[in-house]
């Protein structure tokens, strides 16, 4: 998530920076009402093809290399076939840019709508997760090979910059401590390309859309790209599983574990040895969470709005 005070709509950043693409000026007005700001702030827009997302973020949270990263692994990803979200040039046919703007210097980007409904308003059922797992498996056997890699934040740079926001804002001796243990259990994990790799790391319900009318799933959001293990991905599905509606014959939590797990096996291996590794994989999501959340609040405006 972005600091406090990045989390404050600009529709007048958000129109000067969709002035680099195509748009349909007369709808601004209407679609920039759904605006949404978390770890970018994301304004709708229309071009003749149909509705496209703006992406922005200040320079300072996120460089334009990892932008182009994000980029790079999307268009490989769609070359083969996967559902992955689809970048919008720039006029000058450019997928990305850092604009400096009057309001500062922001990494700007833009993606095109992705056919179906965020996985999180569907009922849960077996049919559904098992899908849901499937992408993923999908993914990670077609993210395997992808260059991007080589550029891409590794889990220890991860919790390491993790630990110096929680000496930075001084979180208690015993959070230290914990980071230092996880940092010691991971490491003694083997890395073998057979379940470490380049993953997605925040592949949660509201970033895989299904279409119900087609059965085909659609994945958003790879600016959280990093290389870890596959299961921190796997990790961070099945805890994402909770924010779906129950149905009508809701599943118990280790049967929508199972439904999950056999999709992703129908396209890659998951072993007893992955799966024996998930309570690290929480942890180490868990940790970096909070001290993302600490590195958030550390910082207060004088004309702070009422949260």
């Amino acid at each position: 998530m972005l600091k406090l005070k990045y989390l404050i709509e600009n529709f007048d950043l958000a129109k000067h920076c969709i002035g680099y693409w195509e748009h349909d000026e007369a709808s601004l007005a209407e679609t920039l009402q759904w605006f949404r700001i978390s770890s970018n702030a994301v304004y709708p827009f229309r071009q003749a093809q149909g509705l496209c997302f703006l992406r922005l973020c200040p320079a300072a949270e996120k460089t334009l290399a990892e932008v182009e990263d994000e980029i790079a692994a999307a268009l490989w990803l769609r070359e083969k076939g996967f559902p992955a979200m689809e970048p919008v040039p720039m006029r000058d046919g450019r997928y990305c840019a850092l604009l400096n703007t009057p309001w500062g210097s922001y990494t700007a980007c833009c993606f095109r709508q992705v056919a179906g409904q965020p996985l999180e308003i569907f009922p849960a059922s077996r049919e559904l997760i098992e899908g849901y797992g499937r992408t993923l498996g999908r993914l990670h056997r077609d993210l395997a090979d992808c260059p991007v890699a080589g550029q891409r934040t590794t889990w220890r740079e991860l919790l390491a910059s993790a630990r110096q926001r929680l000496v930075d804002h001084h979180a208690p001796k015993a959070v230290l401590d914990r980071c230092d243990t996880l940092h010691s259990r991971l490491n003694a994990l083997p890395a073998a390309p057979e379940s470490y790799g380049l993953i997605h790391y925040d592949f949660e319900p509201d970033n895989v859309f299904f279409d119900p009318h087609t059965g085909q799933y659609a994945v958003i959001d790879f600016d959280d790209m990093i290389v870890g293990w596959y299961a921190l991905d796997v990790i961070r599905a099945l805890d994402g599983l909770e924010e779906l509606p129950p149905g009508d014959a809701p599943l118990r939590p280790e049967e929508r574990e199972a439904c999950f797990l056999r999709g992703y096996r129908s396209c890659r291996p998951f072993t007893a040895a992955d799966e024996a590794a998930l309570p690290l994989m929480r942890s180490l999501v868990q940790l970096v969470e909070y001290a993302g959340l600490m590195h958030v609040l550390a910082e207060t405006l004088p004309t702070e709005p009422e949260w």
